[in-house]
């Protein structure tokens, strides 16, 4: 974490939303919840050097729990309906950690997403490819064992895992399936070398894969195998992936049927790889034959493993889309309602507003956790309704800004990715350039009056309406209003709200009135007495026409990050409290829903709160005219080689706006 700056901008650089992304040797772990996903997670998980964890769909268990301590990422595989948004709130809310999803409608799709991330994070993993008939999980966790990327085909899907395809150069690649369509067949032959490939009856399937194996992937042979027989629940398939990827076995062999003739032939394939097999099997009778055919051959068998019943479930091949929930406030029985949508933290969520300018900043790493309850209570004379049906993401209500560019005077676009329940449908995006009207409105509505927002967006001076494509996405073209922040907002329908609106999503940028340069005048520095200094320029590139005031941030990229505390557990009353969160303590920044305005002062506290000393340096200067300044940062001691981003604001007070910015990065070397 780290030290920081001071007014509204500032403020909106620690409480921006940062694209998830992690620090190399920070413990990541996958979650998922069935074997389909585990099976192309696996490769994943192991080439990364991630932990993968099994929790129901519905609830993250106690054991995952434990397994997710220490962790500083979560990738959950999996749509809605495979990991619910039941249990990526509970990572999100009650473990505070940042969440990731890859996942696709259907298990094929979700394989496409988590094979082409694996490709793009290790591009020398396309070595070795397996292509495996998806919704066959008799044959499907074979694959597992290749220790390669892992591509389902399927469901009518074989056009798009050929597109898919396009993108390798392949050495070996394997296909297995009952079947295998030429769409299949001819995209895997045009990307590979060599194109080994097992089809026909179940069994005979996995002996030829096991034939196949060793060339693809030697170390096996000196590793245990499993077989595998999932009668009644998912646990020996899931038991088994989970070892994979610790390295404690090096062959996954499902039995697709349990016939002593066939587990033979399979038994006895194993042998000629490896001499020792464990059991995992749900079906007593079927280990003793495993067991027995074992011990004939001369093979070693290790104890059967016995798992907690993890009842199978029928998937859906098509799921529904995710149903759209909203934080409901309601004044007076429904005489006015504001919805807003549950707003998500990446494309993938949905309602995500992506803004880009001329130049855009990196925005710090925010974890957010909310404690929030529904509420009921009369203000003013008025009933107010606040029904959280989502996420209870009372910072919805709060602070609704995400600021991720800036901009000189070309026009800005902005991209909302939506819900596919938002396919087809009109959204209308508002320009608000005045934060304090927003604040002012949203304090009015926690009042019980909701008109000051619906006015402040039916008169909004810039409001362009679109439909969405079949996901419920849009693109916008802004052309920039007024300097300083201008905050968008995304609401569903035509722009014209009576009595009803709902908010779909924010953002904003900052529109410029000066370009600023920053220079370090000393690019290295030596230690005095523990301390460090750096010496920095911010020149602009007019003088200034009204009187202004500097303020710089410097701060490592591994620490700019924070977090973020939302409260308001009582039923009864409006209040809501937002804290930031640090190793140096807490800083509130809204107390009893009453939205503050920051000054200098206060974001510079809130900053020296949530960031640690040794991370990061603020200042800022006294009111001015001058057209450059000399600011002097000091610092405690940062390891010679450190990359850090370098943040200057230049404020005007009389208009309370920023009116030039810039961010570079620098690397502190000590030599």
């Amino acid at each position: 974490m780290k030290k920081a700056i001071f007014y509204i901008t500032a403020m909106m650089l620690v409480l921006g939303t940062l694209p998830l992304t992690f620090a190399a040797g920070e413990k990541v772990v996958i979650v998922v919840s069935t074997p389909a996903d585990a099976i192309v997670a696996a490769p994943y998980a192991k080439a990364m050097g991630y932990e993968l964890v099994y929790t129901p769909k519905d609830k993250l268990s106690e054991e995952a729990k434990e397994k997710l301590s220490g962790a500083t990422k979560v990738i959950i595989v999996g749509g809605p309906v495979a990991v619910s948004k039941n249990v990526e709130n509970q990572i999100k809310l009650d473990l505070g950690l940042k969440t990731e999803r890859i996942w696709g409608e259907t298990r094929v799709e979700t394989s496409q997403k988590v094979f082409e991330a694996l490709i793009k994070a290790k591009p020398e993993m396309a070595k070795n490819i397996v292509i495996v008939e998806g919704f066959n999980e008799k044959i499907s966790p074979v694959a597992v064992s290749f220790d390669a990327p892992v591509l389902y085909y399927g469901l009518g899907k074989d056009k798009e895992v050929a597109e898919t395809l396009k993108s390798v150069k392949v050495e070996n690649a394997v296909i297995l399936g009952t079947s295998v369509p030429k769409d299949i067949q001819n995209a895997v032959v045009s990307v590979s070398k060599n194109t080994m490939i097992a089809y026909g009856k179940e069994d005979e399937i996995v002996k030829v894969a096991l034939s196949y194996i060793p060339k693809l992937n030697p170390e096996v042979k000196d590793k245990q195998a499993a077989v595998v027989y999932a009668e009644k629940s998912d646990n020996p398939i899931l038991d088994t992936i989970m070892r994979f990827v610790k390295g404690e076995i090096g062959v996954i062999v499902p039995l697709p049927e349990k016939s002593e003739e066939s587990v033979e032939k399979i038994i006895s394939k194993i042998a000629k790889i490896t001499s020792t097999i464990s059991i995992a099997s749900d079906a007593p009778d079927v280990s003793e034959i495993i067991s027995d055919i074992a011990s004939d051959i001369g093979v070693t068998t290790t104890p059967i493993v016995t798992p907690k019943v993890v009842k199978k479930e029928e998937e859906t091949p098509t799921p529904t889309p995710p149903v759209q929930k909203y934080t409901v406030i309601s004044i007076n029985s429904g005489e006015k309602v504001i919805k807003l949508a549950d707003i998500g933290d990446s494309k993938e969520d949905g309602n995500y507003v992506e803004v880009s300018g001329e130049v855009n900043i990196a925005l710090p790493d925010i974890t957010i956790t909310t404690n929030a309850t529904n509420k009921e209570y009369t203000i003013n004379g008025n009933n107010v309704s606040i029904k959280f049906e989502g996420n209870a993401n009372a910072l919805n209500l709060i602070y609704p800004i995400d600021i991720g560019a800036i901009t000189y005077g070309d026009n800005v676009t902005v991209k909302f990715y939506g819900s596919k329940a938002l396919a087809n449908k009109e959204v209308t995006l508002h320009v608000i350039t005045n934060r304090q009207e927003l604040r002012d409105a949203m304090n009015d509505l926690l009042n019980g009056n909701a008109t000051t927002l619906i006015d402040l967006l039916n008169n909004s001076p810039v409001k362009i309406t679109k439909t969405t494509d079949s996901n419920g996405d849009a693109t916008f073209t802004v052309a920039p209003q007024s300097y300083g922040e201008n905050i968008i907002v995304i609401t569903e329908g035509n722009g014209n709200i009576g009595n009803e609106v709902t908010i779909l999503g924010v953002g904003g940028f900052e529109y410029l009135k000066y370009k600023l340069s920053v220079v370090n005048t000393n690019i290295s520095y030596e230690n005095v007495i523990n301390m460090t200094t750096l010496t920095f320029n911010l020149t602009l590139n007019q003088t200034p026409s009204n009187s202004v005031r500097y303020g710089l941030l410097v701060v490592t990229k591994d620490g700019y990050k924070g977090k973020i505390s939302v409260v308001g557990t009582t039923p009864n009353d409006k209040y809501f409290n937002v804290s930031v969160v640090g190793d140096e303590g807490s800083e509130t920044i809204v107390e009893n829903s009453d939205l503050i305005t920051l000054n200098a002062s206060k974001v510079k506290d809130i900053v020296e709160t949530i960031f640690e000393d040794s991370t990061a340096g603020a200042d800022y200067t006294p009111i001015t005219t001058n057209l450059s300044v000399l600011m002097d940062i000091p610092l405690a001691d940062i390891s010679n080689g450190t990359e850090c981003y370098v943040i200057g604001i230049v404020y005007e007070p009389d208009i309370k706006k920023i009116v030039a910015l810039n961010q570079t990065e620098i690397t502190i070397t000590t030599e």
